[in-house]
């Protein structure tokens, strides 16, 4: 175990790769968490941040918790668009549910679980796809030039990805879903690693993305007949007043949709970027 300790501290890249592939590989052995709704994706959620934690730990020692809530308000301010776009298409997908659906008849106990659950969703993903993913080639390669535009590239790419890995795409509609996923989930990501880097708050990224995700999906787990299918990438039909609809349309066009709210959020981001001191980021994260 000492010997696996120095080892990481070494090679911080290392310990990146190992913690990434872990959570990713456990995710999938243990069994379509993303799908699963209810006690054990929290649970599930719980654990894969502690371990997240440790990896991240082993790269960056006691600063993972110092000056890890700082600027809590100003990180929160610069991500408030993000927070009010969740909550529009949060209210969107409620109002659209209460017409077909009925509640559960255990909906308080779900409220709390997902709120819980969205929380630790928040926490992981940060931590492993911006924090986990920053520090393991800050540490590595500190004195590159080009060190933030690698991190930025990885951390953008594996977090696009993986949001769409082990999705169908062999029609045409899938593959632009997968596209349009990948690189609306990479433009989030650019933004929120633009506020860990001006803030290293990695907290107030984890609670804003928490409550998107939140909003976004509560009504699958408080509504009779929501689990999710197909993930990302829809398919079949989606049955309407006016008739079906393919619901690779609906998802294309909700992709292209969002497309542009990321693109303009990214331009908004591009003023904090400018403010960043990569210098001191790289003397003393």
């Amino acid at each position: 175990m000492k010997q696996f300790y120095y080892l990481m501290k070494r090679v911080p890249l290392l310990a990146g790769i190992l913690g990434v592939v872990f959570s990713f590989v456990f995710m999938k052995v243990v069994g379509a968490a993303y799908d699963r709704i209810g006690l054990e994706g929290m649970l599930l959620r719980m654990a894969l941040t502690f371990v997240t934690l440790l990896f991240l730990y082993l790269i960056s020692g006691a600063k993972v918790f110092e000056n890890s809530a700082n600027e809590t308000g100003y990180a929160l301010k610069k991500l408030f668009p993000f927070l009010i776009y969740g909550l529009i298409v949060g209210v969107m997908l409620l109002v659209n549910t209460i017409r077909s659906s009925s509640l559960k008849t255990d909906w308080p106990v779900a409220l709390v679980i997902v709120l819980v659950e969205m929380l630790f969703v928040g926490l992981f993903e940060e931590l492993t796809y911006r924090a986990l993913i920053n520090d393991a080639i800050l540490y590595q390669y500190r004195e590159k030039k080009g060190v933030f535009v690698a991190i930025a590239i990885v951390s953008c790419f594996v977090f696009g990805v993986i949001h769409v890995l082990g999705a169908d795409v062999s029609t045409p509609l899938a593959f632009g879903q997968a596209a349009m996923k990948t690189i609306n989930c990479g433009l989030w990501g650019f933004s929120f690693l633009i506020i860990y880097w001006k803030t290293h708050n990695i907290w107030a990224c984890a609670l804003a993305h928490g409550f998107y995700d939140g909003c976004i999906e509560v009504t699958r787990f408080l509504f009779e007949g929501k689990e999710r299918s197909g993930g990302y990438v829809l398919k079949g039909t989606i049955e309407g007043e006016g008739g079906a609809i393919d619901a690779g349309v609906v998802g294309l066009g909700t992709g292209l949709f969002e497309f542009v709210f990321m693109i303009i959020l990214t331009i908004v981001m591009i003023k904090v970027l400018k403010s960043i001191d990569f210098k001191k980021i790289r003397e003393e994260w």
